[in-house]
């Protein structure tokens, strides 16, 4: 039997990532292989996320003969969607369910999505706690003194940097959105634990554990 809501999930979770990396640039393209790992998906489900979004013209894909384009590009109806999502997270959109059904958490015994709820079609809220933004400002502060000693590749680096930047500007916002900074922070922890041997990133890392995202 086909798990449609998870299905649905891991279309938004691609599409968020793809976003992500491209920084919202509809001229960047992204390469597939590392969100899939990223978000550890079987090359089948991978295969059907990206079919999906490629065929409702929310993403490019270069030609391949594999089960999924090797890089693809946002589409301008691709980013509208997003944002869409992002600025309003608990609503769904044409092709994606709330944002915040959508929660996957790192490290634990847990990988929380949408779900079905006792009836088809239905959909139950990850839960969620609320998030400590006094500490999420200590960590972007942490970040800007430390950055230069992070010992990051520049991809990494520039990937980070647009992270903190996100993350920056959803807490001068009147109204942050908590998700998208959550969002934010689990890629940033992805980036700093390939740092390895830096104690400046164990040192971020070992702040992000006092944040509950």
């Amino acid at each position: 039997m086909v798990d449609i809501p998870k299905r649905r999930a891991n279309r938004l979770r691609v599409m968020t990532e793809i976003f992500n990396a491209a920084h919202g640039n509809r001229h960047a393209f992204v390469a597939t292989d590392p969100i899939r790992d990223h978000l550890e998906l079987s090359e089948e489900e991978m295969a059907d996320a990206c079919n999906y979004l490629e065929g409702e013209g929310l993403i490019e894909g270069t030609q391949t003969l594999r089960l999924y384009p090797s890089q693809v590009s946002l589409t301008h109806w691709g980013i509208r969607e997003v944002e869409q999502s992002q600025e309003h997270p608990e609503e769904p959109t044409e092709h994606f369910p709330p944002l915040v059904t959508v929660t996957q958490h790192f490290h634990g015994d847990v990988i929380s999505s949408a779900i079905q709820a006792g009836s088809p079609g239905a959909t139950q809220m990850a839960a969620i706690g609320s998030l400590d933004f006094d500490t999420v400002r200590e960590f972007v502060q942490r970040y800007e003194e430390v950055e230069p000693s992070l010992g990051l590749d520049a991809e990494n680096a520039a990937e980070l940097q647009a992270d903190i930047a996100t993350i920056r500007a959803q807490l001068t916002s009147p109204r942050p959105k908590s998700e998208i900074i959550r969002q934010s922070l689990r890629t940033a922890r992805t980036i700093l634990e390939g740092a390895t041997g830096s104690l400046a990133a164990s040192g971020l890392l070992e702040l992000l554990q006092h944040i509950h995202f």
